[in-house]
């Protein structure tokens, strides 16, 4: 056996030593120069590999491939080798091999991502729903900033019965994961039945909350004019709390927060107003005659108000429109009311003016027709007539609204 002196012994290590080290500084940006420095340094084989197939369907030259697989003997438990060599697989053409290689890259590490993306597409396409499902919320889960891959491939699983199901139960769970499949089935149009399908699956099993999901498809539908489908998942969307909330005006008592969905009220700041929502007991040491109000004071600005609407289903007929307001020393140039108009329409269905100075809780009431054409849905609003936006036009004062309630009136 050669002995070496013990000075080229120190030499042999320190070279071996910069030579990997060289190695790993250059293996991302030249994983070649890497490669001649260190054969042994998988992490730029790896890389070439990558470069090389690139999602190409063409062969992997060969030395290339070689290199892959004296990679994979020197790391047998990297499921990254074994991903490649599926892809490598894939791109000859060779389906079953390619196969083999991604199942056992995954049982290697059941989120390795290049297996898993593949894989995937593959029981979508040989139609294995749930295997395909599985797989969606696993790079969901590990690989959510990659999810955009997958996206595309959403509406393919959710038109099938098995894949709806699949979907269903696999991110019921799963806020995060639920919000992505919506999000990706609204960006189609063709896909809006089966968001709406896969909502009201959830709802049916008790998956709460919705609110995102239900105003992210409404808000879609409603661009698309399907003013009717978009009310429907709303009403029936609602939780057994929100459903006693329900009528020709949802919340009319102002009981609940808002989800920002136009069909429930949506109070907005603007600028001359504050708008306050008080709910529940009082602090003022009184029992309080209402629950919850929502509280609108004026700061001595001209304005617009906008800022407390809702969208209302309708149909034709006799209604009768009650509301319970209190206002203390308002001032007005001309005077708060509240309005209903037809959405997409220039039908004015209903305007009540409300009194200013100070009152306590008062009821004004009013009857009004909606008509049998063009008027799917309505809108009341509460704002004022058009005045002026000059100094000469202040609001001053506050006013509380209590209840605001519609009755349909038979006969």
């Amino acid at each position: 056996m050669v002995r070496l002196p013990l000075f080229l012994f120190g030499l042999v290590v320190s070279l071996a030593v910069l030579a990997n080290a060289f190695s790993r500084l250059v293996e991302k940006g030249s994983p070649e120069l890497s490669l001649q420095a260190n054969p042994l340094n998988t992490e730029a084989s790896l890389l070439i590999g990558a470069a090389a197939v690139g999602g190409a369907d063409r062969p992997l030259n060969i030395k290339t491939h070689e290199a892959l697989k004296i990679a994979n003997r020197l790391a047998p438990a990297d499921a990254r080798f074994f991903s490649l060599l599926g892809v490598v697989e894939e791109n000859n053409g060779n389906l079953k091999s390619a196969r083999r290689f991604y199942d056992h890259a995954l049982l290697l590490l059941p989120t390795e991502y290049q297996a898993l993306v593949r894989t995937l597409l593959q029981d979508l396409t040989n139609g294995k729903s749930e295997e395909a499902a599985a797989k969606a919320e696993l790079i969901v889960r590990r690989w959510s900033n990659n999810w955009q891959i997958f996206e595309p491939y959403v509406a393919a699983l959710a038109d099938d019965d098995r894949g709806l199901v699949a979907l269903e139960r696999k991110f019921e769970d799963f806020p995060a994961g639920r919000r992505k499949i919506i999000e990706a089935l609204v960006n189609e149009n063709r896909n809006l039945a089966a968001a709406y399908k896969l909502i009201l699956k959830w709802h049916g099993n008790g998956v709460t909350p919705l609110h995102w999901e239900v105003n992210r498809l409404g808000g879609a539908m409603i661009r698309q004019k399907q003013l009717i489908s978009a009310y429907e998942l709303f009403a029936n969307t609602r939780s057994a709390a929100e459903k006693d909330e329900i009528g020709y005006i949802y919340n009319g008592s102002f009981n609940l927060p808002s989800t920002g969905n136009p069909f429930e009220w949506r109070i907005r700041k603007q600028s001359g107003v504050e708008v306050s929502t008080f709910r529940g007991n009082h602090t003022d040491g009184q029992k309080p005659e209402f629950g919850s109000y929502v509280n609108l004071r004026f700061l001595g600005n001209p304005l617009q108000l906008r800022n407390v609407a809702q969208w209302l289903r309708l149909p034709p007929g006799n209604y009768r429109l009650d509301v319970i307001y209190a206002p203390t020393e308002l001032r007005t140039p001309k005077p708060l009311r509240v309005v209903i108009d037809c959405i997409g329409s220039t039908n004015r269905t209903a305007i009540m003016d409300l009194a200013q100075g100070t009152s306590a809780p008062t009821t004004e009431s009013l009857t009004f027709n909606v008509p049998e054409s063009k008027c799917l849905l309505s809108k009341i609003e509460i704002n004022n007539e058009f005045v002026a936006l000059s100094w000469h036009n202040k609001f001053e004062g506050q006013i509380r609204l209590y209840d605001v309630r519609i009755i349909r009136i038979t006969g």
